[in-house]
């Protein structure tokens, strides 16, 4: 699991990896509106970041 911070200061705990969130997040990053979206963790819901407002990216150890 990964936890995400973004620029307005939320944390979001997900279901990936902190390497794997990562590569999804450049995926997205160069497209006009860079939306992605990811699993929480321990829920069965999937929440849409917006890949300019992500701080950090750290693994939940």
């Amino acid at each position: 699991m990964a936890i995400i911070r973004t620029s307005d200061k939320r944390k979001f705990e997900v279901e990936v990896s902190a390497k794997k969130a990562d590569e999804e997040i450049v995926r997205v990053g160069a497209r006009a509106i860079p939306i992605v979206d990811l699993k929480l963790a321990g829920n069965d819901e999937m929440i849409f970041i917006n890949a300019a407002h992500v701080v950090s990216i750290e693994d939940d150890d």
